[in-house]
């Protein structure tokens, strides 16, 4: 045979080791063609006590380094995360997100929503962070701009997230606690008129609650039935013609009672 049997013998076994590989690569290949979408099954948190990064003590848990930040988001994590932190005498919320530091945290809080769930969980964080630093409270002289665009941020949320949430660990509460916040910053912007109530903005309300929930006849969405099962009160209350929200408000006093609208005060 020699040395040209062993050079063919070679050739074989190469062959049929790039045969097993493509074959590897292929079958593998076909289990995850998902685009990634799909979650695994998980059976905790994938960031321990997610709760807490809504709570005051969110800024201890987050730094430059949290490495559930994609590197296309770094930079603008980098720059910005800290400004939430840091928001000092408590200014109209509308007057700080216009300021060049606001419209920056904006883009950031959007960015992290539209990325993976860590990621959301995280920009939650930041408008978290945001009712509690900043007034959005209507008075006598303020109208209720600042509240509803405080909840234009956490229905955009909420609309990517709700229905995910239902069968995710790390969603599950916080998400939960997004609705009932979003209740209570939308019930200040629909009682903002001194005289009756904003009715556009209770009409839009009560479409966007029947999105995530369906209240009128239909089964409750997954996410309905999970905020249901969490905040039985509230999800009665929204079954309500009026003041369906206030369910919703007086648990997020509960829960946050410093998100008032006038940063605690």
């Amino acid at each position: 045979m020699g040395s040209n049997g062993a050079r063919w013998l070679l050739r074989i076994w190469i062959a049929v080791g790039v045969a097993l590989m493509a074959t590897a690569v292929l079958v593998r290949g076909i289990g995850n063609d998902d685009g990634g979408r799909t979650r695994p099954e998980a059976t905790a948190p994938t960031i321990p006590e997610p709760m807490q990064l809504l709570s005051r003590a969110g800024r201890s848990r987050i730094d430059e380094r949290w490495l559930w930040i994609e590197p296309e988001h770094r930079d603008r994590w980098e720059r910005c995360y800290k400004r939430p932190f840091e928001i000092a005498d408590c200014p109209r919320f509308g007057d700080w997100i216009a300021t060049r530091a606001g419209a920056d945290t904006a883009l950031l809080v959007s960015e992290l929503t539209r990325g993976k769930a860590e990621e959301a969980v995280t920009a939650l964080a930041l408008v978290f962070e945001l009712a509690r630093r900043t007034a959005w409270r209507a008075g006598v002289l303020d109208s209720g701009s600042d509240a509803t665009q405080l909840a234009a941020l956490l229905e955009n949320w909420l609309a990517l997230w709700a229905a995910t949430s239902a069968r995710d660990p790390l969603l599950a509460e916080p998400t939960r606690a997004a609705f009932c916040l979003w209740g209570r910053v939308t019930s200040t912007a629909i009682d903002a008129p001194l005289f009756g109530r904003d009715a556009a903005v209770a009409s839009h309300a009560r479409v966007f609650v029947e999105s995530l929930i369906h209240t009128k006849g239909a089964a409750p969405t997954d996410f309905g039935r999970a905020f249901g099962e969490r905040y039985p009160r509230a999800f009665t209350g929204l079954l309500a013609e009026d003041d369906f929200l206030v369910g919703l408000a007086d648990d997020c006093t509960r829960l946050f009672p410093e998100l008032d609208g006038g940063c605690g005060s």
